[in-house]
């Protein structure tokens, strides 16, 4: 039989070894008493907090909403993560759930026909717990949605921009790629939509309905107009913080027009400023044809069908409103208080401006984070057929309005009719410009640095940061 010899030197260092493990064994129950234990493992956490029934089920009208349910052991707060398969850099968020062991969240923003992973997270005291990674798809976008054509999407911004289609009718939210991340189809025509204060969307549909939605869809109050109203409204709907609403409504008037040749009963139709409160009854009216007279216009026969043409509303600084009269190339200030007016900004106005700065069938006054005057100058055709971005800093104490920005696009884009702009950030601008279907992100200087095209047309666009999550 064969055996082995333990060499003495290696017999001697395994010797060592197992007197010093010996020791230490010894030593370490000896002290039991006088050490206080180690803290609890780390991994402890991971054990308080588990999910179950998780369910996740796409919405039926909705191909990028998904609705996902699911139980915690605990009653704790809980949101989901969730990013594209192929790119897990952009990690979006969902908004967070109440505390609860039953869950229920929804799902929005991302891209149409793609995969993407999730993951539930929560938090219970001071430890972080998370579900496994699951998967879901996107579906396809409906037919209400465009087709965008991208031409240059290389800038990176935070933030969506949101715009819409009028016919077939859909709100459509664009990420900076030139991806639509969300949408709200709508089976009537759409007119305008504006966002609130409160983070909701206001939209008007055709000539009857007015609603205001959050960004999941849910409707939050709706209007139909000549049952809750008792004039067609159109072209505004101003949110406050209050939740009441200004918008502009259809005024007509007689007038005795046989000094320029019309009969003596010639309908002239203008507008009003009405204010809704948030129960749909109406509060305030304001008439323009209070505060213009039809015969010191030398064209009124020519004009009376449509005189003014006011197509926005905005809050001044002070609680003011503004009020963009289209058609006589000015913008109003008007004292809610006494409904008179305090000043008009433009051609034939009140302040001293540069004359190169007079601006032509505007659209969309607001005002910019600096509390300035901001517009869409159209231009006309037969005077200055380029379109461009103005903003004022209005001094009511000298009565001047100074011009601090001025972006023109090229010749090429001029939109005649409708669009809008605004800051995006302190040196870029998005232009929505209507006529040429073009959604535009420039800089001070009008380079083109973001560019989509649009198949249908729309009225406006806004930058939003956030989509509601």
């Amino acid at each position: 039989m064969k055996t082995t010899k333990v060499e003495p030197i290696r017999y001697q260092i395994f010797l060592k070894y197992l007197i010093i493990f010996t020791l230490t064994l010894v030593i370490a129950a000896c002290q039991d008493d006088e050490v206080p234990p180690p803290p609890p493992p780390q991994n402890e956490c991971q054990d308080s907090v588990s999910f179950s029934n998780i369910l996740i089920t796409p919405h039926s009208d909705n191909s990028l909403r998904f609705n996902l349910t699911f139980q915690t052991s605990e009653a704790v707060q809980a949101h989901v993560k969730y990013w594209l398969s192929d790119d897990s850099t952009q990690v979006k968020h969902s908004a967070l759930s109440p505390a609860s062991t039953q869950h229920n969240i929804d799902i929005i923003n991302m891209i149409a026909e793609s995969e993407y992973h999730y993951q539930i997270v929560t938090r219970l005291d001071t430890c972080d717990y998370a579900s496994d990674i699951h998967t879901f798809t996107s579906g396809e976008l409906p037919f209400q949605v465009p087709q965008l054509t991208l031409h240059n999407t290389a800038l990176d911004f935070d933030g969506y921009i949101m715009a819409h289609t009028s016919a077939p009718g859909a709100l459509f939210a664009i990420d900076h790629r030139g991806n639509i991340v969300w949408y709200q189809a709508a089976d009537q025509l759409i007119k305008v939509h504006t966002l609130s204060p409160k983070n909701t969307i206001a939209v008007m549909l055709g000539s009857l309905d007015y609603i205001e939605m959050d960004y999941l869809g849910n409707p939050l109050r709706h209007y139909k107009y000549g049952m809750d109203f008792q004039t067609l409204i159109h072209h505004e709907l101003l949110q406050t913080e209050e939740d009441d609403i200004f918008t502009l409504g259809i005024a007509s008037r007689n007038y005795d027009l046989t000094s320029v040749g019309g009969s003596a009963s010639e309908q002239v139709i203008s507008d009003d400023i009405i204010k809704f409160a948030p129960d749909g009854s109406e509060t305030w009216r304001w008439s323009l044809l209070d505060h213009a007279n039809p015969l010191d216009d030398p064209n009124i026969l020519n004009t009376r069908t449509d005189w003014t043409h006011s197509n926005a509303l905005a809050l001044d600084t002070d609680g003011h409103l503004l009020l963009s009269v289209r058609f006589f190339n000015q913008i109003w200030k008007i004292n809610i208080q006494d409904g008179s007016v305090i000043w008009k900004l433009g051609i034939n106005g009140d302040f001293s401006m540069n004359p190169d700065d007079y601006f032509y069938r505007q659209h969309a006054v607001h005002l910019t984070p600096d509390g300035d005057i901001m517009l869409y100058d159209n231009g006309l055709a037969d005077t200055r057929a380029t379109s461009r971005a103005l903003v004022f800093d209005i001094n009511e104490n000298d009565m001047t309005a100074t011009t601090t920005v001025k972006v023109e696009l090229p010749d090429t884009y001029f939109s005649h009719q409708q669009s809008n702009c605004m800051m995006t950030d302190n040196d870029k601008i998005l232009f929505a410009n209507s006529v040429q279907r073009t959604l535009i992100i420039t800089d001070l200087d009008g380079d083109f640095l973001w560019h989509v095209e649009v198949p249908r047309t729309f009225y406006r666009a806004y930058f939003v940061e956030g989509l509601g999550n």
